[in-house]
């Protein structure tokens, strides 16, 4: 559980890297620019007992929301 943790906790530390100038071309038809965000894979249990890996929603809009009670 703990190793799970780090991996969520990088990869929000690599989200919240993610900012640039914008230039990057990557447009969509609206005009709002798609986020280029490199995520670490990882895989967990959900509280049911199936196994979920991120790579179950590659390509497709995807929020990840941490949260920990310490």
């Amino acid at each position: 559980m703990h190793r799970l943790a780090v991996l969520v906790a990088l990869l929000v530390a690599l989200a919240a890297c993610g900012g640039g100038s914008g230039d990057d071309g990557a447009a969509s038809s609206t005009g709002a620019e798609t986020p280029a965000v490199a995520a670490v894979e990882f895989e967990g249990e959900t509280l049911d007992g199936e196994r979920l890996s991120l790579a179950d929603f590659r390509g497709k809009l995807t929020f990840v929301n941490v949260w920990a009670s310490w």
